[in-house]
């Protein structure tokens, strides 16, 4: 039945309206998870530093892990999900961990032992520039002018952080600035393995 003033064409709308409505709430959802990673993500380095001046940086990771593990697979369980691994991607896991758990982990720390964690937090930031770098190289994405304009800049902030930082209270800021880039430099290379791993997965499923 058709009210007066409406036309079927109206009618067929609603679904759609309704649908659109929920999907806004999702990206709220996920919205509110990214601020909150964010917001986690800025205490790890002053929360770190704290640890790192009176701890060995290698327990603190350990702990870390220790705690973070048991998590991940509740996490897993409540929802349901299986863990899947088969052997072909051992030698790509090994890789993966060792630069993005191990050599990330030791550089984090031991950089924000030395270094301020303000001037440390910054310099991670051209985590995304060397990923990007990297990837032109690895997975043949296109290299720009714009991305090689990033680089630079950045690794001219990292200068301006080293040389003139008003944090000078710190066992050696040059030091800590060094690691935390080599930190950056690991992750980097964990990613770009990463995102061949999949890619290489997910053609092997098609």
């Amino acid at each position: 039945m058709v009210l007066e003033g409406q036309s079927k064409t109206d009618l067929q709308s609603l679904p759609i309206e309704t649908t659109t409505v929920r999907v806004d709430g999702r990206n709220w959802t996920v919205y509110s998870e990214l601020v909150l990673t964010m917001f986690l993500w800025g205490l790890a380095w002053p929360v770190g530093r704290l640890l790192a001046t009176d701890l060995p940086p290698v327990s603190i990771a350990a702990l870390r892990y220790a705690i973070v593990v048991p998590v991940l697979f509740g996490i897993l369980k409540i929802k349901g999900q299986p863990i899947r691994l088969e052997r072909k991607w051992i030698a790509n896991l090994v890789i993966m961990g060792l630069f993005s758990t191990t050599l990330y982990q030791i550089f984090f720390l031991y950089g924000v032992r030395y270094a301020a964690a303000s001037d440390d937090s910054l310099v991670i930031g051209i985590g995304p520039v060397l990923i990007a770098i990297m990837a032109s190289f690895v997975l043949n994405e296109r290299m720009t002018k714009t991305k090689g304009l990033g680089f630079i800049s950045g690794l001219a902030g990292i200068g301006v952080i080293s040389l003139l930082s008003p944090n000078t209270a710190v066992l050696n800021r040059l030091l800590g600035i060094s690691l935390v880039f080599g930190g950056a430099v690991a992750y980097a290379i964990y990613t770009v393995t990463l995102r061949r791993f999949v890619g290489a997965n997910r053609a092997d499923n098609t």
